[in-house]
């Protein structure tokens, strides 16, 4: 009887999660495609839903209702477009423009008013940047009444075209992701141009951005969570000009996202990560001084996990006076006979230790440089390193041939565990190592460089 019991309860769960299932079903307009995938957004994540194979051109996929995420359809690993996993059943054709995966929706509102959006937005905001362009250019020569009345006019047809937005806006369900994803992508994506050429907006964005909910479950679920971080942090030091004032305002920045996820260990361990990434990347040495110090405080360490504390211990180890970490000379190997095995073992005052990437187009500009630095180099006694981030060994040779120093790759790219062991995320990073193995350097440029050496 028992088990007539456990049975039914089976029974009734899977009847249940059918029951809450949503379908969505797709039809493909165009060629030799094999299988199509469902994401959802979690933190700095996408997380497979589900997965189908498609038959001549027909696919159907389902997902949950209780997401409420922004999510995406990935075709052949190639094709992405977003969608809106919001509760609803969802139905559409899909085809390539331009090499890009377009969807058109025939059933589902909210992914209906996501694509009206998604087509409408750019030629709203390119007419009202024109027209506001056109209004101070009229507004600055000398007035006439046809001029006036252009200029009226331009006036008008610009609050017609914020009215729409608006109008359109507040068509979306208040409880749907979509309602807070529009409005932050809509100001993350005008970022860029209103630093450059809207400084009277500077104030205003500001305060907008200070408004963000890092502990969001919306923007946990949106799939912008890194572009937020990075575009907020990005905005203060690029329109505040004092160096001190914007370092202060990014550390108060931190301290707030750390304060608000504190209290859900998933979240704030994602933030903390993007925040360690963010801040290394964008080389804000302030910054990410002031964010360890932080993370070791009692008051936050208990919520950090030990993938969190393994990447601070990997950034204080590499401090300046520090150990470099060492590793081991991969096979393959370029304009070199060398038979030393490993970086330590490399004989100089001084090693310079370089991580480029042939795809790299700064890198394809500086590193061919460092060619012409040669007797700086000898008179200093440095030796020069090239560790390269690639997949291909013919584009390793491609880029390295005609360099004159020691270059190497294993062909990880970046899992490779020499490029993780210095904690590089972006090419071309350096490192100066003295014959000790301690970091001397970080130099963020070839001026750097020969400006430090030029010191000695």
């Amino acid at each position: 009887m028992r088990y007539y019991y456990l049975f039914f309860l089976v029974v009734i769960s899977f009847s249940c999660k059918m029951l809450n299932a949503q379908q969505i079903k797709g039809q493909v307009n165009f060629d030799k495609v094999e299988n199509v995938k469902l994401f959802k957004y979690r933190g700095n994540d996408k997380v497979l839903i589900d997965s189908t194979a498609i038959n001549n051109g027909f696919f159907s996929l389902s997902y949950n209702s209780p997401y409420n995420s922004m999510g995406s359809i990935v075709i052949d690993d190639t094709y992405e477009a977003l969608v809106v996993l919001g509760g609803e059943s969802i139905e559409f054709s899909a085809k390539l423009y331009d090499n890009d995966l377009e969807l058109n929706f025939s059933k589902g509102r909210e992914n209906k008013l996501l694509a009206n959006y998604t087509k409408a937005y750019p030629f709203i905001k390119n007419s009202i940047s024109a027209l506001e362009y056109l209004e101070d250019l009229y507004g600055n020569l000398p007035q006439n009444k046809a001029q006036s009345q252009a200029i009226e006019l331009y006036g008008k047809e610009i609050k017609r075209l914020q009215l729409f937005e608006h109008q359109f806006d507040k068509q979306i369900d208040t409880t749907i992701i979509l309602k807070h994803y529009l409005p932050l992508k809509r100001l993350l994506s005008n970022l860029a141009e209103i630093a450059k050429y809207e400084p009277n907006k500077h104030e205003n964005v500001l305060k907008q951005l200070a408004r963000i909910d890092y502990a969001s479950d919306f923007l946990f679920n949106s799939g912008i969570l890194n572009e937020s971080i990075s575009y907020h942090i990005w905005f203060i030091a690029n329109v505040i000009e004092d160096d001190g004032l914007s370092i202060k305002k990014i550390n108060q920045l931190i301290k707030s996202i750390l304060s608000s996820t504190q209290h859900d260990n998933y979240k704030f361990n994602t933030a903390s990560a993007l925040l360690l990434e963010i801040l290394q990347k964008g080389k804000r040495t302030e910054n990410l001084i002031y964010l360890k110090r932080l993370l070791n405080q009692e008051t936050y360490a208990c919520s950090a996990d030990s993938e969190l504390l393994a990447s601070l211990q990997r950034i204080s180890s590499l401090k300046l006076g520090a150990k470099s970490p060492d590793f081991d000379f991969p096979s393959i190997i370029n304009n070199t006979d060398t038979t030393i095995e490993k970086f330590s073992e490399l004989q100089s005052t001084y090693k310079l230790l370089v991580f480029a990437g042939s795809w790299c187009s700064h890198c394809r500009r500086q590193i061919p440089k460092l060619n012409t630095y040669k007797r700086l180099f000898n008179k200093y006694n440095v030796k020069v390193v090239l560790f390269s981030v690639e997949h291909a060994k013919s584009e390793f040779y491609e880029f390295t041939n005609n360099l004159d120093f020691l270059s190497m790759t294993d062909l990880k790219g970046w899992k490779s565990d020499v490029v993780q062991s210095f904690k590089v995320k972006a090419t071309p990073t350096y490192f100066i190592v003295n014959q000790d193995n301690q970091l001397v350097l970080k130099p963020n440029n070839l001026i750097d460089i020969s400006n430090w050496l030029s010191k000695l």
